[in-house]
């Protein structure tokens, strides 16, 4: 009788113990959940500034008309 009841009490510990395994992946789950929503806000964010990126460097690029007009005030000669 008495190894029956303590056999039962380990039962009941490892039934706890599996409940508080259980709630701590349903806690782990919802730590990756809101992780990988925090990386989709990020991206959210991130996509209006590449955007104005991209359209500054077009802007660059198409008002310069001749991007190499830098390239032929360098001096041919070494200077000493």
């Amino acid at each position: 009788m008495n190894y029956s009841q303590s056999s039962h009490s380990l039962e009941l510990i490892d039934t706890e113990q599996d409940i508080f395994d259980s709630q701590q992946d349903i806690f782990d789950s919802q730590q990756d959940i809101f992780d990988s929503q925090q990386d989709i806000f990020d991206s959210q964010q991130d996509i209006p500034q590449a955007q104005s990126v991209s359209v500054e460097n077009f802007e660059l690029i198409s008002s310069d008309s001749s991007p190499y007009s830098t390239v032929s005030s360098i001096p041919t000669d070494p200077v000493i």
